[in-house]
């Protein structure tokens, strides 16, 4: 019954964005709209299943805190969903999911782009003087 509930909330979801990798890629990942829902129960129907793990983890130099529901180990197809809990774009979640276990490892490019659309872009923007020196006139 709730894998029923949970493919049911699946169907007609399609991704806002898909990373298009070259072949022999390890990782898939797509980028989902949240919808009304509350974010955990969307993230359950993204991944198909309950997941086994559900991480907090605090974004280095933003204090983000994203979620990763991850799939049961030795799944058929293991998935994880990312989204950002507090602050960063919450408009948005990423799903990772494995479709050749012995291709070529992209989890560190795949995750990174899905991050990109989960934490707010940090820019250092150097200031120009803004004041005359204040050094005496001689």
């Amino acid at each position: 019954m709730i894998l029923l509930s949970l493919a049911l909330s699946l169907w007609g979801q399609e991704p806002r964005f898909v990373r298009t990798e070259t072949g022999g890629a390890m990782l898939h990942a797509e980028a989902y709209a949240r919808d009304a829902r509350e974010p955990g129960d969307q993230a359950r129907a993204l991944l198909g299943r309950e997941p086994s793990r559900i991480d907090r983890v605090e974004y280095p130099g933003q204090g983000h805190i994203i979620i990763m529901a991850t799939a049961a180990p030795g799944a058929s197809d293991p998935r994880r969903v990312l989204y950002a809990d507090e602050g960063g774009r919450e408009e948005l979640m990423c799903l990772l999911s494995t479709r050749q276990p012995d291709g070529r490892d992209n989890r560190q490019e795949a995750t990174r782009w899905c991050l990109s659309f989960l934490v707010t872009p940090q820019t250092e923007i150097p200031l120009p003087p803004l004041w005359p020196s204040s050094a005496p006139e001689g």
